[in-house]
């Protein structure tokens, strides 16, 4: 026998249905405004990266990596909204669905990857008195774009 948890949890805690309903719509509004919010901060890094000559040195091209794959997980979030009644508990289309988990998987992966190549680069240049880390730019995109898309996909 299968249970709907939110109404177990609030009967367990004496909740109204109604006050359940309206503290899940007001999370899913917190939650669409956090997605908002994060799409908003990367695209000015983009756009500060693209429009600003001075900044286009190799660890702001990093940053803007980073950036590029934030705000691409932040779209992949934002399909929820393809939905007319994402506000209430209403089921996607299959197809909805798996593009929102491909591209959440390779854009999640590759925010974390690129979060550790810059770390690598820091560790790298500071401590180990590397100097030549722009000739691995080519090898840093391989792991932080491409390897992420090939592990979503399988």
């Amino acid at each position: 026998m299968f249970y709907d948890t939110r109404a177990s949890i609030s009967r367990i805690l004496g909740v109204s249905e109604t006050y359940s309903r309206n503290s899940y719509l007001t999370m899913k509004i917190l939650i669409l405004i956090a997605i908002v919010m994060s799409l908003l901060a990367s695209l000015y890094i983009i756009v500060i990266y693209i429009c600003y000559k001075k900044t286009r040195n190799f660890a702001f091209k990093m940053v803007f990596y980073l950036n590029i794959a934030d705000f691409c997980y932040s779209v992949a979030e934002l399909f929820t909204l393809k939905n007319p009644d994402f506000l209430f508990d209403v089921e996607f289309s299959e197809g909805i669905c798996l593009a929102q988990s491909f591209l959440m998987t390779w854009f999640g992966l590759s925010s974390i990857i690129w979060t550790s190549i810059i770390a690598w680069t820091l560790y790298s240049t500071a401590i180990l008195n590397n100097t030549n880390i722009e000739e691995k730019e080519i090898k840093y995109i391989f792991l932080g774009f491409i390897l992420p898309m090939i592990a979503s996909l399988l």
